[in-house]
Formats: C-alpha cells, structure tokens, sequence
C-alpha cells in the first residue's frame, strides 16, 4: 500500500541536470569573467611599468572573447532547457554577457579623456538598463504586447 506524496507535485519534478548545468555555466561565466578583466589589467600595468604605451587593440578583443566565452553557453542555457526558470536564468545571463562585451570596449577611451569615458560610461549604462528592462518585461509577458480582443 503507497500514501499520497505529502505534498503533491514534488515526484513530478524533471531531471536536476539542467539545474546543475546552470550553475557550472555560473562558474564559467564567473571564471572567464576574471580571467579576461584581470588579464587585460596584469598586461596594462605591465605595459606601463615598462614604460609602454597602452595597447589599443587589447581591449576590444578581449571583451569580444568575453562575449564569445560567456555567451555561448548563456546562449545554449537561454535555448535548450525545457526548465523555464533555467532558461530565464540563460537569458539573463546572456544579456550580462552583452553588457559586459559593451561595457569593456568603453576601456578603450584614453585614461586623459575621463569625462568623455564617464560619460559615454554613463549612456552605456542607461542604455543596458533600458534594453533590460523591455527585453524582461517582454519575457515576463509574452502575451501583453499582443492586441486586445474584447
């Protein structure tokens, strides 16, 4: 003889598999994080340690690497889950990926233009916050966007 689940629903529950894809995905994206913001910074000081002009190029491609890096496997989290909470998690994940990726090229203003990289700094930011803050209303309710029947 077999009870009735004390609360019910909780044997329904899919594979943990994607949940614990999500949270490696988490770690990547932190480790890569790391590496390619302290990587850039490591070979700046070096760079000016040695009396050596910054090099223009660094910055672009490391946040472009970034993107890649991070992206890609926000993007597969975003996509293949049938887990909508682990999906959700993917797409944000894939929009911080962005921002990042936008907010490393400002690295490439000069260090004697501040007030043209804070400000640019500054649109950068409202910008992503703005695109945030449609593409999760977007996502949050797919059908408000739709005409109203009535």
């Amino acid at each position: 003889m077999q009870g009735q689940p004390a609360h019910p629903g909780v044997g329904d529950r899919g594979s943990p598999w994607a949940v614990v894809t999500a949270v490696l995905v988490g770690c990547w994206t932190v480790a890569v994080t790391v590496a390619t913001q302290t990587g850039g910074w490591l070979t700046d000081q070096v760079l000016l340690g040695f009396g050596r002009d910054r090099l223009g190029w660094l910055w672009p491609v490391l946040g472009l690497a970034a993107v890649v890096a991070v992206g890609t496997p926000a993007l597969l989290l975003a996509a293949l889950p049938r887990s909508a909470t682990v999906r959700a998690t993917g797409r944000l994940w894939l929009a911080a990926a962005l921002t990042l990726g936008v907010l490393t090229l400002l690295r490439i203003v000069p260090p004697v233009h501040h007030e043209a990289h804070l400000a640019a700094l500054a649109a950068a930011v409202l910008l992503s916050a703005l695109v945030l803050r449609l593409s999760t209303r977007r996502w949050a309710y797919p059908l408000a966007a739709g005409p109203v029947d009535g």
